[in-house]
């Protein structure tokens, strides 16, 4: 089982993380918030997964949510994720091409192992340029 520890406003959390299997999930990757947009297109890149064995990366999970602003003026992903596609490991780049100028999205990736799959990385926002 994958153990967590995190720090938030000075308490320890520790989080901990199966499959439904019992096994452990993979760690999510990391994706860059320098996500390059164009006018109908959005393409995300990421850092990939360690591991290798049961834990090797075979493929990634990309996931998209629409953004709102919210009362302070900032993107706020919305809750439903919508899976939009996958890459076959070592790929570590998504193009999104059904993206509406002027609209605001969010993206999330995971990592697919034999172990099965990771948790959304932490989200990154994209609003498409306007023509």
């Amino acid at each position: 089982m994958r153990r967590v520890a995190a720090l938030a406003a000075g308490i320890a959390v520790l989080v901990s993380c199966a499959s439904a299997t019992g096994q452990a999930v993979p760690s999510p990757p990391s994706v860059s918030d320098q996500t390059t947009k164009a006018k109908h297109k959005a393409k995300l890149a990421w850092k990939p997964s360690p591991g290798g064995g049961a834990d090797a990366v075979r493929s990634y999970n990309i996931y998209r949510a629409h953004a709102l602003v919210n009362k302070q003026g900032k993107l706020e992903c919305k809750k439903k994720w919508e899976k939009i596609g996958s890459t076959t490991a070592p790929a570590t780049q998504f193009t999104d091409e059904k993206v509406a100028p002027g609209k605001a999205y969010c993206y999330a990736v995971t990592s697919v192992t034999a172990r099965g799959e990771s948790w959304k990385s932490d989200p990154v926002k994209a609003t498409i340029p306007s023509p």
